[in-house]
């Protein structure tokens, strides 16, 4: 922050896309290279249904995965706001993020059977995956190790970053994560600096990757689990945060972001969205 290091980052959750390649190519359907793209196919994977499942959904997503949702909104050039000088801004009303929200609120409609699942069912989304229920998913580097490995095993699954509007060009996305610093007041700050060594020793920042997560040294990204490796380095090197300021804490405790996903779900109208948690968000910025 202002040019100063205050925290390094230990690991992330960098969200890409995880389908059966299976189920693309039994109704022929290639890996989409656009936003829009991306949105047709799963359209059509739907109608589709190859295996004849009942209840099949071309994917999953759910107003409950805020940052499932948000990246699709990053990728496609919106934002929550921004920072102008001394004050903050909503972006929600503007016209980027208008547009890549009726993408979503299309895929909402027709791409996806689970727009407003619970919470507690989304905690355990690959499920869906794994029974065949739908054919592509939004996830970070760890659902990898979660979808069953038979699936793996058969060559099923594919794995991709989001796009972006642009052909050959990622999205950007969300991306989560922790981060670790020295405390000032440390009671042992020699020990605390050892600890930091190990920490981001090449062992540990790999035992981090093996549980699917993307090392916070992205030197050892390609360490990721699986066919993610081959993607978790330009996705977090392409990531996106959320407003970068502690209010941001006070916009999630006052629920705007889940409740402004919920609506868009439940058939809000995208205009009355944007403006009634647009200025929300604002006004919460920068008080």
């Amino acid at each position: 922050m202002d040019d100063e290091l205050f925290a390094v980052p230990l690991y992330a959750g960098a969200r890409g896309i995880f389908y059966r390649q299976d189920l693309f190519e039994a109704a022929g359907l290639g890996e989409p290279a656009t936003l829009d793209e991306l949105a047709d196919t799963v359209i059509a994977l739907g109608e589709a249904n190859p295996e004849d499942t009942p209840g099949f959904s071309g994917m999953y997503l759910a107003a409950v995965d805020v940052h499932g949702c948000g990246s699709l909104m990053f990728a496609g050039g919106g934002a929550w706001a921004e920072e102008t000088g001394d004050s903050w801004q909503e972006k929600l009303t503007d016209p980027a993020t208008h547009a890549a929200l009726e993408r979503i609120e299309r895929l909402f409609a027709e791409g996806t059977a689970y727009a407003q699942d619970s919470a507690s069912a989304q905690t355990s989304f690959e499920n869906y995956f794994n029974d065949g229920s739908v054919g592509l998913l939004i996830g970070t580097g760890n659902i990898g190790v979660k979808i069953d490995q038979a699936l793996w095993d058969e060559d099923k699954v594919g794995v991709m970053p989001i796009p972006s509007d642009t052909a050959g060009e990622v999205g950007q996305t969300f991306a989560g994560g922790s981060n670790i610093s020295l405390a000032a007041n440390a009671q042992n700050p020699e020990l605390a600096r050892e600890a930091l060594k190990i920490l981001f020793s090449e062992d540990f920042q790999k035992l981090i990757g093996a549980n699917g997560w993307t090392p916070g040294n992205t030197r050892y990204a390609d360490s990721v689990d699986g066919a993610f490796s081959e993607i978790s380095g330009m996705v977090i090197e392409n990531s996106k945060l959320t407003p970068n300021t502690p209010q941001w804490g006070a916009v999630n405790s006052n629920n705007y972001v889940h409740d402004f996903w919920a609506a868009l779900a439940g058939g809000m109208s995208i205009d009355d969205a944007t403006q009634q948690y647009g200025a929300d968000i604002e006004n919460t910025l920068n008080s």
